[in-house]
């Protein structure tokens, strides 16, 4: 055959299945990307810590915000951040935010708003990204901060702790954190001697609460990251102080200073390069203690190469490997650039001897690129949106009667045979796609009308799962068109857990009907299987499909005929006894009027999901 030169493919779908009914509902699409050329860099940045007021009885200061896409979570339980895209040639600024500054000496401020500073933000920022900010965390507030809504500490990345107080009004309330930054600060509870201060808040968790006269709070707890391999704990908040008092708050994991108390334990300020908060000042003559400094870490393949050029008091490390793919870059401290080199420009591509519609595999960044006349771009592999024929379509590989998903009831996503009647049925176990019916004993079914369409030529097709079950009985799939009177209808599918024996029956509702098809095939229990049956009116040939391969064909003379009284129902037997329901699982059961091919059963075993 002719080789084709593919010169347009916006879209080139790779199907993963092997069926001739190839409907592309699945497999892998090489969608044409950007001509621009980037690395993907994962980040943590970490802000300054929040210092502590000055004086006895201070909070303690909250932990720097934080932002993180390694290893896909984020401070304050935000959600997933994902890495950044920086380009080659371009030199980004990055900031280390300084730890907050302490708080002065009560003797010179009593009576005032005396808090901790507030920590510095840390950021990265470049002309073709939007500027990426982690907040500086709160400063913690002291028991002479006066009126009394200053005793509350600072906003920040994570918040500062609350204070004590002198008046009965009863708490002071907790400082907020940025969302998806960090947690807020403790607040302080009950009043007077011996004036205890809240915790600040971490990364991780909220500062705790100050209490009476019996419990300090501890700064809450930070973020672990293991973006370098060392799996630290990042942004914990500082621990609060009180009066005449031989105990403490506890710093939080991630460099939160602990705080002091009057009995002669100093406070300490934050860890650097941690975003600590600062820990709570108890003695009445010295100031609070600082916040820890921030920290950025960047990782990246080790196929790229970043070169840091110190600005105004910028200090970084030098490269480091990670693994075997990979390595990282700390800057601890002031402004600086970076810049990536290694990456894949437009202009390192070939320009000369092109031809449109040509395709090359770039062996810097390993990627296949396609040339339209005008540049190289990059194919980027992505999942195919889903196309007609997946499971939340009723004509599927063909038209259909009606298609029961079990998402939350029988109703007929068709819209035309929607259920009666769900006795013992149960939704919202996890199904073959979403959910699925859950038949909890044998009396259980789902009911449905006598379907008039479904006379002659008939399939049905779904997807089983066997429970755990000691039944000798024949379980039923399916009954189409059957006679309260106890006889099979038109179609019915049953299976015998006992011996693995599959039965298929047809009739005309009253007193004939025929096993048309006995066939040995065991199911194991809590596995999923594809069941189909097809039944051509013309030959009198019934077939019996599992998993989308043909097991068993048998050609028996039948008339079936529609009863007046007839009803049909999946799970259960139609008849004056019961005790014959499918115990388990049931989803995606599809009916048609007609006989499905074997390439459309393959297509329904292969189906997945929107």
């Amino acid at each position: 055959m002719a080789i084709t030169k593919v010169t347009t493919p916006g879209l080139i779908d790779l199907p993963t299945t092997i069926s001739s009914v190839e409907t592309n509902t699945d497999g892998v699409v090489l969608a044409k990307g950007s001509t621009s050329a980037t690395a993907s860099i994962d980040y943590l940045v970490v802000a300054g810590g929040g210092g502590s007021a000055g004086g006895y009885q201070s909070a303690g200061g909250g932990g720097g915000g934080l932002r993180t896409s390694y290893p896909g979570g984020s401070g304050g339980g935000g959600a997933s951040e994902t890495a950044l895209l920086l380009s080659s040639g371009v030199n980004y600024t990055v900031t280390i935010g300084v730890g907050g500054a302490a708080g002065i000496a009560i003797s010179a401020v009593q009576g005032s708003a005396n808090k901790g500073g507030n920590g510095g933000d840390s950021s990265i920022s470049g002309s073709n990204i939007t500027t990426f900010t982690s907040d500086g965390g709160g400063g913690g507030a002291s028991y002479w901060n006066t009126p009394i809504p200053n005793n509350i500490g600072n906003i920040g990345g994570s918040g500062g702790g609350a204070g004590p107080f002198t008046s009965s009004i009863g708490s002071n309330t907790r400082a907020a954190g940025t969302p998806n930054q960090g947690y807020a600060g403790g607040g302080a509870v009950g009043y007077g001697p011996p004036y205890m201060g809240g915790g600040g808040g971490g990364a991780g968790g909220v500062g705790a609460d100050a209490s009476g006269n019996t419990l300090i709070g501890n700064g809450g707890v930070g973020l672990q990251v293991d973006i370098d391999g060392n799996n630290n704990y990042y942004a914990g908040g500082g621990g609060g102080s009180g009066w005449a008092s031989a105990s403490f708050g506890a710093g939080g994991n991630g460099g939160g200073g602990d705080g002091g108390t009057s009995q002669g334990l100093s406070p300490q300020p934050g860890t650097a390069n941690t975003g600590g908060g600062g820990g709570g000042e108890s003695d009445t003559t010295t100031v609070g203690q600082a916040g820890g400094s921030g920290i950025i870490i960047l990782r990246y393949s080790n196929i790229f190469t970043a070169t840091y050029t110190a600005g105004t008091g910028g200090v970084a490390g030098t490269e480091t490997a990670i693994g075997t793919s990979d390595k990282y870059i700390k800057i601890t401290a002031g402004t600086g650039t970076i810049a990536f080199s290694g990456i894949p420009t437009t202009s390192a591509r070939p320009t000369t001897n092109l031809n449109i519609g040509e395709f090359r595999y770039n062996t810097t960044d390993k990627k296949v690129e396609y040339y339209d006349g005008a540049g190289w771009f990059t194919l980027t592999s992505t999942t195919a949106v889903p196309q007609a024929g997946t499971t939340g379509v009723c004509n599927y590989p063909t038209t259909a009667v009606a298609l029961y998903q079990f998402e939350s009831n029988g109703s007929d996503t068709c819209n035309n045979w929607d259920s009666t009647s769900e006795p013992g049925i149960t939704y919202f176990t996890p199904g073959k796609f979403g959910y699925a019916a859950n038949f909890t004993q044998t009396t259980s079914g789902v009911y449905l009308p006598k379907i008039t369409t479904l006379t002659n030529d008939i399939s049905v097709s779904g997807w089983l799962k066997l429970g755990s079950t000691t039944t000798t009985n024949g379980l039923r799939f399916i009954e189409i068109n059957a006679t309260t009177v106890g006889y099979a209808g038109v179609l019915a599918v049953f299976y015998a857990p006992s011996n693995g024996e599959w039965k298929v029956r047809v009739g005309d509702g009253s007193s004939s009907e025929t096993d048309v098809l006995i066939h040995i095939y065991t199911l194991t229990q809590a596995v999923w299987y594809n069941v189909c049956v097809t039944r051509d009116d013309s030959s009198n040939v019934t077939k019996l499909y599992i998993n989308g391969s043909e097991v068993d064909s048998e050609t028996v003379s039948a008339t079936p005929t529609v009863q007046a009284s007839a009803i049909s129902v999946i799970g259960q037997y139609v008849g004056s006894s019961t005790g014959y329901g499918w115990l388990g699982d049931m989803d995606q059961v599809r009916l048609f009027s007609s006989v499905l091919t074997s390439d459309q059963v393959t297509a329904l075993y292969e189906e997945t999901a929107p």
